[in-house]
């Protein structure tokens, strides 16, 4: 269950409510899938976390959305920054090859990356760069179809498979529905290891 941990001001906070409406898709999301949901909700925050199985496949989902001042110093008339992360992971996914990542570029990560490790530009995308065989460029899974699908879903920062599980970082709420369409297509397409 997600917990209400909401003042006497959270009850007429408009932010309260936009986070409640996110906070109860999940939890109806959870339960359609039998799932035990975890996490927060109040003016500022709202995470959940929860997992499940679902025919061969292990779901696990953890979301956060928090407001943040980082100035330290309110304002009116300052954009509140807010950190939004929704990380899915699918488990017994059949995909042919080793370990890989691909991640949005980063000068100095990447510039670490490859002396320490196979680091290519990603060539479907510009703006990422793979971590892994060079090959992963032609890997039938970054077909142009489910790469626009991966991204349809959010702003995805962060893809990595290993051990047979695929790891999926968005740096955005994501729709529990949606999220499930695109797992659905995944598993369709790809099959399990099981």
């Amino acid at each position: 269950m997600i917990v209400r941990a909401i003042t006497e001001g959270d009850r007429v906070s408009s932010f309260y409510k936009a986070n409640e409406i996110i906070a109860c898709a999940w939890e109806k999301y959870a339960s359609e899938n039998n799932a035990s949901i975890e996490g927060m909700v109040n003016s500022y925050i709202v995470e959940a976390k929860f997992s499940f199985v679902r025919e061969k496949y292990t779901i696990a989902i953890d979301t956060i959305k928090q407001a943040t001042n980082g100035s330290g110093v309110p304002s009116l008339f300052r954009k509140i920054p807010v950190i939004n992360i929704t990380n899915i992971e699918l488990s017994a996914l059949r995909l042919t090859g080793s370990e890989w990542s691909i991640k949005k570029k980063s000068k100095v990560r990447d510039l670490c990356l490859s002396v320490f490790k196979s680091c290519y530009p990603f060539e479907r995308d510009n703006k990422y760069t793979v971590i892994g065989p060079k090959e992963m460029n032609q890997h039938p899974f970054i077909d142009g179809k489910t790469w626009k699908d991966l991204n349809a879903l959010g702003t995805l920062e962060e893809l990595e498979y290993a051990n047979q599980t695929l790891k999926m970082m968005y740096l955005s709420q994501i729709d529990p529905y949606r999220a499930d369409a695109l797992i659905k297509r995944l598993t369709k397409k790809f099959g399990s290891v099981i």
